[in-house]
């Protein structure tokens, strides 16, 4: 178990802010919505986050497919936030 933890930090370590940020905003509008409290629809803002950081990492190491994936995400959250939050639809 202690070897698992040393690995999992070092990797923590490794990674980019952008990585950082796309992966723990990307969890936290999971978590957000799998809650469904008063807050859920603000996972979609968290979301376009997730995605623009990943579309910079994307762009940093040259991945087209995970910034074509990217760009479709962000495309799909942005009428998420306008469906859930500026039009209030549930």
């Amino acid at each position: 178990m202690d070897e698992l933890r040393h690995a999992l930090s070092a990797e923590l370590l490794r990674m980019t802010p952008a990585e950082l940020l796309g992966a723990g905003t990307g969890i936290f509008g999971a978590l957000l919505l799998a809650w469904r409290g008063r807050l859920a629809a603000w996972a979609w803002v968290f979301w376009i986050v997730s995605s623009l950081a990943w579309i910079v990492y994307a762009i940093k190491v040259w991945s087209i497919p995970l910034l074509t994936q990217q760009a479709v995400f962000a495309a799909i959250n942005i009428l998420g936030v306008y469906r859930w939050l500026i039009r209030k639809e549930r």
